[in-house]
């Protein structure tokens, strides 16, 4: 394996229950997600909102840049990252995210802010914002909570490990 790229977003983040509690659904946990819900932020929003008020045209305007820049970092993500740079070596590790929350899903919220993270998390230029994570995988591994990503990207040639989170098969091996 020449490469590791580890996803943003609920892997080395907790970017839906941070997400969540902003929009006014209190202090949520993975625990607290159905997984028939899926990965729905507006379903989950309108399920765990006191009062369901979420459609997906008013769901993003929240996100701002220091929203992203400020997602706490999952419990794992030190531990996956030092795991991951003892494997191949720190310029063989890469965050790779696709930007959301914007009418064009790139919108400059969103990149901004998770440029902001993950120069705060340390990996400096050591990232690759796009929604086609399948085309950087070819010799590498992947590791995210999306099972469609996963498979995309074992199709294009990689190796993928599959992040348990409610929203996908791995959830019940948590």
């Amino acid at each position: 394996m020449k490469n590791i790229f580890i996803d943003l977003d609920d892997v080395l983040n907790t970017f839906v229950p941070t997400y969540l509690k902003l929009l006014g659904c209190g202090d949520v946990d993975y625990k607290d997600i159905d997984p028939e819900w899926g990965y729905d932020i507006v379903g989950i929003a309108n399920h765990l909102h006191p009062t369901p008020v979420w459609n997906s045209s008013d769901i993003w305007e929240f996100a701002t840049q220091e929203f992203w820049a400020t997602i706490p970092e999952s419990k794992e993500a030190g531990q996956l990252l030092v795991d991951c740079i003892d494997e191949v070596g720190r310029d063989n590790v890469y965050i790779l995210t696709k930007p959301v929350g914007y009418p064009d899903s790139a919108g400059p919220p969103c990149v901004a802010g998770k440029v902001q993270w993950i120069n705060e998390f340390g990996m400096g230029r050591n990232y690759v914002l796009t929604a086609h994570k399948h085309l950087c995988a070819h010799d590498s591994l992947l590791i995210d909570d999306n099972e469609d990503n996963i498979n995309s990207f074992i199709r294009a040639g990689g190796s993928g490990f599959l992040v348990p989170k409610p929203w996908n098969s791995a959830w019940r091996f948590r």
